[in-house]
């Protein structure tokens, strides 16, 4: 399970980095021709997929990290 985790954090982090570029990209063209609605529209659908994946993202790692955090803590309770 945890290389699964892995596995879709990876898939959603190069997602991401994907989306990114495509904002990037879709942003200079906007600034060129401010009135080109398929951008913006295209820009706003890839700014709400970016906080989708970004909000996956941060739960996937509260599951992972909450795993190791768990351990950690019963390691540093034991030592106290």
């Amino acid at each position: 399970m945890d290389d699964a985790v892995r596995v879709r954090l990876q898939q959603i982090r190069l997602r991401k980095l994907d989306c990114q570029r495509h904002i990037r990209i879709l942003t200079q063209k906007l600034a060129s021709n401010p009135h080109d609605l398929w951008t913006r529209k295209e820009l706003e659908r890839l700014e709400d997929l970016l906080s989708k994946l970004e909000e996956q993202e941060r739960q996937l790692a509260g599951k992972k990290g909450g795993e190791e955090d768990e351990k950690s803590e019963s390691e540093n309770s034991g030592s106290r």
